[in-house]
């Protein structure tokens, strides 16, 4: 059973600010941008401090990946002064309360595995596809960077048979939960390889069994 969230991925329709959508070259294109719900968790600003990143970046220092994805996305969902605080701490804002709203709907279905007394025998995975700038580097979305802040994603496995509350270094992927899940199902490598060669992901369970233990992908260094 697979439960999907769309928010926070939808972050590039916010608008920080007026400013931001006068820029806006085409106000059409894509989906309209818009400012967040009104009432609820959406309304908490959070006086957090920008990444520090934010306020050592020189944006006239950019290589061209970091600047073309830059200007892509003023193009396209308005401009965002790279200089202007108060807009990307709205955004960040905003991507916050998105995060705190996907826990709390992670945590409805929680609450119903358990009501069910399912939660004794099943696996929980918790991930995403990628992460987010939100300000750093005084960037946003994921762009073509190799930054801690887009490739980092969480990945959080709760199996009813392993102690948890513990947190490992080791290095893994999103295209690794299928592999593990199969793994933990019963299916040998070998007759994974023979069902589904195409999938390029490693066996993770051991790791996530105890933290010491290293994965295949440490082994490659590749993710």
């Amino acid at each position: 059973l697979a439960v999907n969230f769309v928010n926070p991925h939808d972050v590039m329709y916010f608008s920080a600010g007026e400013a931001q959508v006068r820029s806006r070259k085409d106000p059409n294109l894509l989906a309209p941008i818009a400012p967040p719900p009104i009432g609820g968790l959406y309304d908490t600003a959070w006086d957090l401090p920008m990444p520090e990143s934010y306020y050592k970046a020189d944006t006239a220092k950019r290589n061209w990946s970091q600047q073309s994805y830059a200007d892509f996305c003023d193009m396209i969902y308005g401009r965002m002064d790279p200089a202007d605080e108060g807009m990307f701490r709205r955004y960040q804002s905003y991507y916050f309360n998105c995060i705190r709203d996907v826990d709390r709907n992670a945590m409805t279905v929680l609450k119903q595995l358990a009501a069910l007394g399912l939660d004794r025998n099943t696996i929980v995975v918790y991930g995403s596809d990628h992460g987010e700038m939100a300000g750093a580097q005084r960037l946003r979305q994921k762009g073509p960077h190799m930054f801690k802040e887009n490739v980092r994603v969480p990945l959080i496995i709760r199996h009813p048979d392993v102690r948890g509350g513990f947190t490992t270094a080791a290095l893994a992927s999103p295209v690794d939960v299928i592999p593990t899940l199969l793994s933990w199902a019963g299916v040998e490598r070998s007759r994974r390889e023979e069902l589904y060669p195409y999938l390029k992901g490693v066996d993770i369970a051991a790791t996530a069994a105890s933290p010491s233990i290293r994965t295949e992908r440490d082994r490659l260094g590749i993710l």
